[in-house]
């Protein structure tokens, strides 16, 4: 599905199961979550239920708008928009990932109740 996040950019997302929001991130710019998934579905078979698993295309990859510039702040940005438009309240949704997912919760703790860190580095 393609969501409109604002500013007239567009992500395409997959959803799994219900309950609280797991939001899978990309580990850098270019990575098409819902292109892996349908190769692999063991990541939604995994968490849903208990979780509304979230996964998402970053912009420029899979079925989501190109965007002109990328980076780790308009990755952010991006996921804040997915956020918003998804409805998620704020302290509400976990959030699974790499350097963005650290990113995200540096900049905008307010939106995430946790985060579990993968393929991460401590350099």
């Amino acid at each position: 599905m393609r969501i409109d996040i604002g500013n007239g950019v567009h992500l395409n997302y997959l959803e799994h199961g219900s309950g609280e929001p797991l939001v899978f991130t990309a580990s850098g710019p270019g990575f098409a979550q819902t292109r892996r998934e349908a190769n692999r579905p063991d990541v939604a078979k995994l968490f849903s239920p208990p979780f509304r698993v979230i996964l998402y295309d970053t912009r420029g990859s899979g079925d989501s708008d190109d965007g002109e510039w990328y980076s780790f702040k308009s990755m952010c940005d991006d996921l804040l928009g997915l956020l918003k438009a998804l409805e998620l309240g704020r302290k509400e949704t976990i959030i699974y990932g790499g350097v963005p997912a650290l990113m995200f919760a540096y900049t905008y703790p307010e939106y995430i109740r946790a985060v579990i860190a993968d393929g991460t580095s401590a350099e």
